[in-house]
C-alpha cells in the first residue's frame, strides 16, 4: 500500500514509529468488520481518516474545500475559491495530502474522494461549488475576450483546457443548482467548444441547460441558441438545428432584437440548405438581409450565401 505508508511516513518527524504504529492499529480496529469492501481499501481509508483526524481545524478545513477543484487549481484559484492560506497548504504538502506540479496543486482521486465527503458532510458545500463556478466563469469570461480576437488566443485556448475538468464541474453543478450561472459560463465557452470540442458534450450542456431555462435568462438563451443549433449542424443533426433555429427566432423576436432575428433567419436557411430546399433557403437570407438592414447593418453572411444559391 504506498499510498497508506507515505501517509504514515509523512508523520515521522511528529510520532515515533511505535506511535505511528499504534495509532494506526487503533484506527484500522475501529474499521474492522462491517464493511463489504476489500480489505486493502478499508486499510487506504482508515489511513486517509487517521491522517485527517491529525489535522489541525484550519487544516482539515483547507483540506475538505480544496476537493471541490477537479484536475487541481492553480494557487491563485485557491486563495479565492478556498481562502488557502500558504502555512495550511504547506503542511498539507508535508503530510502528502496534497500534490504540487510546476504551477498547479492536487490529490491523488482517493484521497479527494474522501476530502469530498468531508465537504459534503459540512455546511459549506454548497457556498464552495457556488465560489468555485463563478471563479471559473470569470475566467471564461475574459479568455471569451481573447478568443474573440486577442493576440494570447492559443495560451488561453490551452489554459481553458487545462481547466476543463473544472469548467464541467462547475457546468454539472449549475445545471442543477443555478441554471442562469451555467448559462452565463456556457455563452463565454461557445468559442472553445467551437474550437476545441467536443461538440457533443457541448450540445448536452447547452441542451439540459437551455430545457431548464426560465423567462428570466431569455438574454442568455438568445445568446448560446445559435451555438447549439451549428453544433447540431456540425454533428449532421437537421431535426435538431432546426428546432433550436426556430427557438433562437422566437426568442430574438419576442426581445426585439433585429441583429439576433437577423442571425436566426440565417442559421434556418443553412438548415434549409443542408436538407436541400434551396427555395426555402433564399427566402431565409433575404428576409435576414432586409431584417438587419432596417437597424442599418449589413448581412455578409446571408449574401454570401445567396451568391452561392445562385451557382447551384
Amino acid at each position: 500500500m504506498p499510498l497508506a505508508v507515505e501517509l504514515a511516513a509523512a508523520r515521522a518527524r511528529l510520532l515515533s514509529p511505535g506511535q505511528i504504529l499504534e495509532r494506526l492499529s487503533q484506527r484500522l480496529d475501529l474499521l474492522k468488520g462491517g464493511r463489504d469492501v476489500e480489505a486493502r481499501q478499508q486499510t487506504l481509508r482508515a489511513t486517509i481518516e487517521w491522517s485527517y483526524d491529525l489535522l489541525s481545524c484550519e487544516e482539515q478545513r483547507l483540506f475538505r474545500r480544496l476537493a471541490v477543484f477537479a484536475g487541481g487549481c492553480t494557487l491563485a484559484a485557491a486563495e479565492e475559491v478556498c481562502d488557502a492560506e500558504l502555512d495550511a497548504l504547506q503542511s498539507l504538502l508535508e503530510k502528502s495530502l496534497v500534490r504540487r506540479g510546476e504551477e498547479r496543486f492536487w490529490m491523488l482521486e482517493t484521497i479527494r474522494d474522501f476530502a469530498l465527503e468531508r465537504l459534503e458532510h459540512s455546511n459549506e458545500a454548497h457556498e464552495l461549488r457556488r465560489r468555485h463556478a463563478v471563479h471559473f466563469l470569470l475566467l471564461a469570461k475574459e479568455a471569451k475576450l481573447e478568443l474573440e480576437g486577442g493576440l494570447a488566443q492559443w495560451a488561453w485556448l490551452e489554459r481553458l483546457e487545462q481547466e476543463r475538468d473544472n469548467l464541467r464541474a462547475s457546468l454539472a453543478w449549475a445545471q442543477e443548482a443555478d441554471v442562469e450561472l451555467g448559462l452565463r459560463l456556457s455563452a463565454a465557452l461557445v468559442q472553445f467548444w467551437d474550437i476545441r470540442g467536443p461538440i457533443g458534450e457541448a450540445r448536452t450542456w447547452l441542451s439540459t441547460l437551455l430545457e431548464r431555462a426560465g423567462t428570466e435568462t431569455l438574454e442568455l438563451q438568445a445568446a448560446v441558441l445559435p451555438w447549439a443549433g451549428d453544433y447540431a449542424l456540425v454533428q449532421g443533426d437537421h431535426e435538431e438545428a432546426q428546432a433550436f433555429g426556430e427557438e433562437s427566432l422566437r426568442v430574438a423576436r419576442q426581445l426585439g432584437d433585429a441583429m439576433r432575428i437577423g442571425r436566426a433567419l440565417h442559421d434556418l436557411g443553412e438548415v434549409a440548405v443542408r436538407r436541400g430546399q434551396y427555395a426555402e433557403a433564399r427566402e431565409l437570407y433575404e428576409e435576414a438581409i432586409s431584417t438587419v438592414s432596417e437597424v442599418g447593418y449589413t448581412a455578409p453572411g446571408p449574401t454570401h450565401n445567396l451568391g452561392e444559391l445562385a451557382l447551384i
